[in-house]
Parts: C-alpha cells; sequence; structure tokens
C-alpha cells in the first residue's frame, strides 16, 4: 500500500507561519519583561501544536492511518459506504470543536450539505470524503483520485 502526503495548501501555511510568529513573538516580550521563565509557556502551546500536525496518509490492514508526528491515528475502514473526491467539501464548513489552522485542520466542523464530520486536513482543494452509517470523515491526501480508487476496495454498499 502506498503512503500519501498531506501538502499544505496557502491559508494552512499562512495561518501556521502566523501562529508561530505570534506565539514566539508573545514568549520575547515575556522574557524580556516579565521573567524568561515565562517565555516557555508560549513556546510550549507552540511545540504541543505541532505535534498534532498530519504528516500524511496511509491505508493498511483494513484501515487508513492517519501519521501525526509522534503518533498514528487509526480510522478502521469496517462498515465503509463511500469514498469520494470532493474538493468542496471543506468548503463553508465551520468548526465546532479542534483546531483552525495551526499546522493542521483537525478536529470536528459542520458544513450545510455534508453535516457533522471529523477532520484531518492540510489541503482544502485535495479533500477526500470517507463516510460511515454514523461516520464522515474529510482527509487530503496529494493524491486524492488515486485514494478513493486504492480505499473503494473497502467500500460496501448501503
Amino acid at each position: 500500500m502506498r503512503r500519501y502526503n498531506a501538502p499544505w495548501d496557502r491559508l494552512l501555511t499562512g495561518a501556521s507561519i502566523g501562529f508561530i510568529a505570534v506565539l514566539a513573538g508573545v514568549a520575547v516580550v515575556l522574557a524580556l519583561t516579565l521573567s524568561p521563565w515565562l517565555a516557555i509557556l508560549p513556546l510550549a502551546i507552540l511545540l504541543a501544536s505541532a505535534l498534532f500536525a498530519v504528516r500524511g496518509f496511509r491505508i493498511e490492514s483494513g484501515s487508513v492511518v492517519v501519521e501525526r508526528l509522534l503518533w498514528s491515528s487509526t480510522l478502521p475502514l469496517q462498515g465503509l459506504r463511500a469514498a469520494r473526491a470532493d474538493r468542496d467539501a471543506f468548503r463553508q464548513s465551520a468548526r465546532t470543536f479542534g483546531n483552525g489552522g495551526a499546522f493542521a485542520f483537525t478536529g470536528w466542523y459542520a458544513h450545510p450539505a455534508l453535516g457533522e464530520f471529523r477532520a484531518f486536513v492540510t489541503d482544502r482543494d485535495r479533500a477526500v470524503v470517507l463516510e460511515w452509517p454514523h461516520e464522515k470523515v474529510v482527509l487530503s491526501p496529494d493524491a486524492p483520485d488515486e485514494f478513493v480508487r486504492e480505499i473503494s476496495a473497502f467500500v460496501v454498499p448501503s
């Protein structure tokens, strides 16, 4: 099975750079005005946020493996009803709980047509929607059509 990278789009790149700049600036101000020890807090937030970055995806052993920096999240494909590339799946989405652009768009989101879903997205134009009977997940592999072709072997029509 192939590994799929998780490329960043311009919005994610800009948001991540802005996040880094703000936290680094806060760390410098804290170190210069209050205490160098307080500068650790924004840097710890930065490091903790980076750990949740999405690095890539693999399809193996009947699961999608979402690669993070130090661990992986596994999505079992049992009962998968549909898989499709949909570059508009993340458009008009509202974050209900999660990360909205520091190294990834992750967490739970809502979309007017798609409903509620869990996101592991780094490039909104490469969105792939996976649907189970009671859950939807949106991912963004570097080759959405190839990813869908590979994962289609696990789809059980309803």
